[in-house]
């Protein structure tokens, strides 16, 4: 319908030069019907229509054109949830913690309605085959790439759904690494975020639920047939109470406070005066309120939420450990 009202109005206002003004008039509103989209009016769009006006990844034309000034949120919550489903669909299959880390994320950031709609479909468009994620990175950081915090905080949203089963496969760290690179991250700076992502997910999870999720992981990689992964799982659920024993063991209470050491930014050391210093920097640096003058997106500011809380409590637990008040 939309495309067909800016045709016609193309046709009416092109009449006035002419029947060669009026056919000029219709591909001039066909394009910009195509260009601007239902879904930047707050109108339902249907994910073809978001593949296709937005992301410009079907069609014959295979542009990309998207107008993001319209609203920033919007732009935001696009490039996120297309990265996020890219990444989920670069080990071969979407799971269901894939799918609910994504839908956790729109309830956490507290979502409208018509947001939800759109970050939806561009979690969906962003596992197509042919999804140009390179392209989307490099607009996200013409509109974005002054403010480095921000940036880093996208990578970390990123890395986080890259380590949802506690795994980090070769095709989610290229594009980790390759996001990294469209932004200006040094690799340095890389790695350090990296590591501290994976000390937090290790402080964090619930390992009887880390471990079965590893084993699921396992079970996928391992069968290349239906008929192989349930002998594979039963054989295998019978030693999961040692598995579960082994995967417990091998991350004791020191293992737990090097992780804590590292999400507050340093290694591991008993000077008091040293973790307390590097508690109040991740403190000062993390703190919503002081965040909340640099024009971040709500999305960062609840990462900084989240961040804040993780620090504060791999800070207690160093404390418990060795005893001080």
């Amino acid at each position: 319908m939309t495309n067909f009202i800016c045709i016609f109005i193309g046709i009416i206002l092109g009449f006035r030069f002419g029947f060669v003004g009026a056919v000029l008039g219709g591909i001039v509103g066909n394009y910009l019907a195509e260009v601007l989209g239902d879904v930047f009016r707050g109108a339902g769009s249907s994910a073809e229509k978001i593949r296709s006006n937005i992301f410009g990844v079907t069609g014959e034309k295979k542009r990309f054109t998207v107008n993001f000034e319209l609203n920033r949120q919007s732009f935001y919550t696009l490039c996120l949830f297309s990265i996020l489903g890219h990444i989920a669909k670069s080990k071969g299959r979407v799971s269901k913690d894939d799918i609910a880390f994504a839908e956790f994320l729109m309830r956490d950031f507290n979502y409208s309605a018509n947001l939800k709609k759109i970050a939806k479909e561009a979690f969906r468009t962003g596992k197509i085959e042919d999804f140009p994620y390179a392209k989307v990175l490099q607009e996200f950081n013409r509109v974005f790439g002054s403010n480095k915090l921000l940036l880093n905080g996208f990578l970390q949203i990123q890395m986080r759904a890259a380590l949802l089963d506690g795994v980090m496969e070769a095709n989610e760290k290229t594009i980790l690494l390759n996001i990294a690179s469209i932004f200006h991250i040094d690799l340095r700076v890389f790695e350090e975020i990296l590591s501290q992502e994976q000390a937090r997910f290790r402080f964090n999870q619930n390992w009887e639920k880390a471990s079965e999720k590893a084993r699921q992981w396992q079970n996928y990689h391992q069968q290349k047939n239906s008929y192989q992964q349930r002998n594979h799982y039963q054989n295998h659920h019978k030693s999961r109470e040692k598995y579960q024993q082994d995967f417990n063991s091998t991350y004791s209470k020191t293992n737990r406070l090097d992780d804590a050491f590292k999400v507050i930014g340093i290694a591991r050391t008993d000077d008091f005066k040293v973790v307390k210093k590097a508690y109040s920097k991740q403190v000062n640096k993390n703190h919503p309120d002081k965040l909340a003058g640099k024009n971040l997106p709500k999305e960062e500011i609840e990462l900084a939420n989240k961040k804040m809380k993780e620090i504060q409590e791999a800070y207690k637990y160093i404390c418990e450990y060795y005893g001080w008040k």
